[in-house]
């Protein structure tokens, strides 16, 4: 019923070579933990990127027919500004 927890604890007969190899695969486990999370934070960005990039083009299509209130299109500029992706 209890799951039992073990405490993973080195061997007191554990040659440098196994301790070596022990610490260095907990330094890639460490490695590759930081690297999914600054790839996840990398594709965020791109489709947030996507997404303003969408949304530019669709007020360039409408040709200003429907134009966005002020409130609306300040926000849109602003979120542009922290992008860089307009005016190329």
């Amino acid at each position: 019923m209890y799951a039992s927890f073990t405490l993973q604890i080195p061997n007191k007969t554990e040659t440098p070579k196994e301790r070596l190899k022990r610490m260095m695969a907990a330094q890639i486990n460490k490695q590759v933990a930081k690297d999914s999370v600054k790839s996840a934070q990398k594709i965020a960005h791109e489709e947030k990127e996507r997404k303003a990039r969408v949304q530019i083009e669709r007020m360039q299509y409408t040709g200003g027919r429907h134009s966005p209130s002020p409130e609306r299109y300040r926000s849109v500029v602003s979120c542009l500004d922290g992008l860089k992706i307009y005016g190329h």
